[in-house]
């Protein structure tokens, strides 16, 4: 491809990867791959505008394990470009991460891993549960009264 041309997103994608470590290439593949097929491979990377990127970011699922460790990767990538000078503006700048719902706590983050309980803490739990189990009525009927009263 010669210098006067501009790249398309296929061979800006082999040089970037080329650029790395084969540890990384080998990570970040798949999602700048990703990436590229979603625009098509002989997209401009001059006419990939930041509404574009900001909409692929915005479909990227924010379930998915990996969003993070994905999102860093195409963001790798646009800089990566920029720099390079391939683009006139850093793309990257328009990734946005999509906000949860709510912040976990490292209490979350533990239970999300997975948690052994001690014979003692699974009979407190036990007994915990035991002493709310009369209160589940009472709880019940009061938040059906409230209900009501809407």
């Amino acid at each position: 491809m010669s210098d006067n041309q501009p790249l398309n997103l296929a061979e800006a994608t082999r040089r970037f990867l080329a650029s790395l470590s084969p540890e990384e290439a080998k990570a970040g593949q798949p999602e700048v791959q990703r990436f590229v097929r979603w625009y098509g491979r002989e997209h401009s990377l001059t006419g990939l505008t930041g509404h574009e990127v900001a909409n692929y970011a915005a479909r990227m699922p924010s379930s998915d394990t990996d969003y993070l460790k994905k999102f860093e990767q195409i963001r790798a990538f646009l800089t990566y470009s920029k720099k390079q000078g391939w683009t006139k503006t850093n793309l990257a700048a328009h990734l946005k991460v999509k906000k949860g719902k709510g912040k976990t706590t490292a209490v979350g983050r533990q239970m999300a891993q997975g948690m052994s309980l001690t014979q003692q803490g699974y009979d407190d739990v036990k007994t915990e549960l035991a002493s709310l189990e009369p209160k589940r009525a009472q709880a019940i009927e009061e938040v059906r009264l409230a209900a009501a009263d809407k």
